[in-house]
């Protein structure tokens, strides 16, 4: 699948290492809202290229809610990213992380998260919202799944430091805290993620 990836020009899958191959499945959760406006493109893009390779990957927008759009992303065709028309009333707003979070474990937590599901979560942290729930969501991924990644963008900038409270209630439970600027930092992001076992 990396190869595939990367022949669309687009980020590379991450690949994987532990003591034997995993047939890992992915969920993909990716915050929508106006700060993280000018990197989520980027982001849809790599996740539009995993729905084109693998069968085996979900894909969520959150802002003030969460939508599923894993069907609307594979109609996508010749390369060239759908518009996702689903998430038009939301797009661009506040975010509610720990609400939207929660949503998905009660929603689909019984379906999707599995020992060999990886959890890859892109947001700059800032919640507007109540984040009360945000470290239950975030624990029971962990626990469930074989891998959580968090990747924010900020952390590419010079003295960042995860202060945002959605952020900091996060990190207890993350496995990979990585950057998630540009095509560079998806294919960083691969070189170095172990699965948990």
């Amino acid at each position: 699948m990396t190869k595939q990836l990367a022949n669309r020009g687009v980020p590379a899958a991450p690949v994987w290492k532990g003591r034997k191959k995993v047939k890992a499945k992915f969920v993909l959760l990716c915050d929508g809202s106006r700060s993280m406006a000018a990197y989520t493109d980027q982001f849809l893009q790599f996740a539009y290229a995993m729905t084109e390779c693998t069968r085996h990957v979900e894909v969520f927008l959150f802002s003030t809610k969460l939508k599923r759009v894993t069907s609307q992303l594979k109609k996508g065709r010749g390369g060239q990213l759908p518009v996702l028309t689903v998430f038009e009333n939301e797009w661009g707003g506040g975010t509610r992380i720990g609400e939207s979070l929660c949503s998905f474990v009660q929603q689909y937590g019984s379906q999707m998260l599995r020992k060999e599901t990886v959890i890859m979560v892109v947001s700059d942290g800032l919640d507007s919202g109540n984040i009360v729930n945000l470290p239950w969501a975030m624990k029971e991924m962990k626990q469930r799944t074989s891998a959580v990644i968090w990747l924010n963008p900020l952390l590419n900038i010079t003295g960042y430091q995860p202060e945002a409270r959605g952020m900091k209630a996060a990190l207890p439970y993350i496995d990979v805290f990585s950057e998630a600027q540009n095509p560079e930092s998806f294919q960083k992001l691969s070189r170095t993620i172990t699965i948990r076992r």
